[in-house]
């Protein structure tokens, strides 16, 4: 959890930076070329008011174009235009000659009616494009009011540098994105890696409880066997009621201890496949036919929509069932229906088996293939551990569905090996 938390403060740590580092960069960036952009309005403008302080008023209307023959000329690059303006927005003169001597109203020439600084300001041409213009008022020959200089300047420099701005914005956030799916890809390696690594000590932890298991049951079976065998000859002898029922109750329980070793020799017995032709059907009916006649309360109703045979192993197919039929007799208390469906299956067939018991409760179904995981008095916990461990070593799954009050459906897909 902790490294989690680490790991996401650094992703997002970084982000941050990268993200301020664009906005400041790209502030930067633009102020920077509108710093130049106004030293080059302040520039010219400053040049043009002393070719302008030599032109007399009553001369003006000679110099009509002269911002046309200052444009023509090219001394200065990115002009868009010239213009000079009386205070009540009169064109004095302009670079375009059709509009000498129009009147206008600009907000910015409205605003200097009773300041005399300079004032830049963009504005929008009619052709629709956006210039940046400089106004600043001039002392000319002949007027006390001082005329404003609009000197207006395309905005391709300071577009260029802005978009170079934003391409780098764009190329670190992609940088950004990539930082991300390498990070979450890196986040759910690890997170694989720690999965792995459960899983492995859960196996190597089975392991050895199994081999433990294995011996056990193998030095318990012998003096239980014995233990069993005696008890049934006194009990045959017995005359007392006493002692009949102490020894039933040795009989019992010796055959539920062997029981328990049988099934725990089963979970850990290697996992040796015997490939033989199996006739599922049959071996279903098999099984069936077994249990039908040790409880009669019990209905199996047997849905075969597969016929034919596949390549397995039918011992340790045979055990499957016989398991998951024991679990759905004791989720019944051995009695209502079993449905058993037999059903074709790319690569193999799918066996499903539908109980009619009570359902298992929701905070007990990630455990129910654990073993020795029991939620009854009397089981070994070992029944579907070994049902999963077939599964897995037949190539094959198992899984389950079911609903408080409605019952469990297993089911157990079972692969053809024929080309193992």
């Amino acid at each position: 959890m902790n490294r989690n938390l680490y790991f996401f403060t650094l992703m997002f740590v970084a982000t941050l930076i990268i993200l301020v580092d664009n906005t400041v960069s790209y502030r930067n960036a633009y102020m920077a070329a509108e710093d130049s952009t106004k030293l080059q309005a302040l520039a010219i403008a400053v040049s043009l008011e002393a070719t302008l302080m030599n032109v007399k008023k009553e001369d003006y209307l000679s110099a009509r174009n002269i911002f046309r023959d200052i444009i023509n000329e090219g001394k200065w690059e990115g002009i868009a235009f010239i213009a000079l303006y009386e205070r009540g927005g009169m064109t004095l003169l302009h670079s375009n000659h059709n509009l000498i001597g129009r009147v206008i109203k600009d907000e910015v020439l409205d605003k200097m009616t009773s300041t005399y600084e300079i004032q830049y300001a963009y504005i929008t041409l009619g052709t629709g494009e956006r210039v940046f213009t400089i106004n600043m008022p001039v002392h000319l020959k002949g007027y006390k009011s001082l005329p404003v200089l609009r000197v207006a300047l395309h905005t391709l420099e300071m577009d260029r540098i802005r978009a170079g701005s934003l391409v780098k914005a764009g190329a670190m956030t992609v940088v950004l994105l990539i930082l991300w799916l390498l990070g979450i890809l890196l986040w759910k390696a690890m997170k694989r890696t720690d999965r792995l690594k459960e899983e492995l000590a859960e196996r190597e932890r089975l392991a050895s409880i199994g081999e433990i298991a294995a011996v056990l049951a193998h030095e318990i079976r012998n003096p239980l066997g014995s233990i069993k065998g005696f008890a049934q000859y006194l009990l045959e002898t017995a005359s007392k009621d006493e002692d009949k029922e102490a020894l039933n109750i040795i009989v019992s329980e010796s055959a539920r201890l062997e029981n328990l070793t049988k099934d725990m020799l089963i979970y850990a017995r290697p996992s040796e496949v015997k490939i033989e032709p199996v006739d599922p059907v049959a071996l279903i009916r098999d099984v069936v036919d077994g249990f039908a006649l040790q409880s009669r309360e019990v209905n199996f109703d047997i849905i075969a929509d597969f016929q034919g045979k596949i390549m397995s192993d039918r011992d340790k197919i045979k055990q499957a069932i016989l398991n998951l039929i024991n679990n759905a007799l004791d989720a019944m208390d051995n009695r209502g229906v079993i449905t058993i469906r037999l059903a074709p299956a790319m690569d193999g067939v799918l066996l499903t088996l539908r109980d009619t018991g009570a359902g298992i409760e929701d905070t007990i179904k990630k455990d129910l293939f654990k073993p020795f995981f029991t939620t009854k008095t009397r089981g070994t916990g070992l029944g579907l551990a070994i049902v999963k461990k077939i599964a897995d070593c037949l190539r094959g799954e198992v899984s389950f569905i079911s609903e408080r009050g409605k019952g469990t459906e297993f089911r157990f897909f079972i692969r053809d090996l024929r080309d193992e």
